[in-house]
């Protein structure tokens, strides 16, 4: 999914550019390029639409469950169904933490420091 995700994501970026670039040719005085402006920027308000609803759907599909089992001294946090990808800590919040920061591939994530 990252791949195609993020070329979508660029779409998108693509298709804002365009709706402001758009924007500057709705007042020329010529009625017709007034017109077609109008309907370029109703398309691609359309096909943002359709992105932002893309964008909902794809993560919703994609949620990963995270197991929290108290412990006696700690709290464990895996990812369902994967054992090894795993974390612990003082409370619930430290060992959901420590998964996410330990292995943030899992969550499609990047941390920038």
């Amino acid at each position: 999914m990252n791949n195609n995700f993020n070329e979508f994501m660029n779409q998108k970026n693509n298709n804002i550019e365009h709706l402001e670039k758009m924007k500057q040719y709705t007042n020329t005085g010529n009625s017709a390029v007034n017109e077609i402006a109008n309907m370029f920027i109703a398309k691609c308000e359309m096909l943002d639409s359709l992105y932002d609803l893309y964008i909902k759907t794809s993560l919703i599909e994609n949620i990963t469950n995270i197991t929290v089992s108290k412990r006696s001294s700690d709290y464990h946090a895996c990812l369902e169904n994967h054992p090894g990808i795993w974390g612990c800590g003082r409370n619930i919040y430290e060992a959901i933490g420590s998964v996410i920061m330990d292995h943030p591939e899992k969550f499609n994530l990047k941390i920038i420091e």
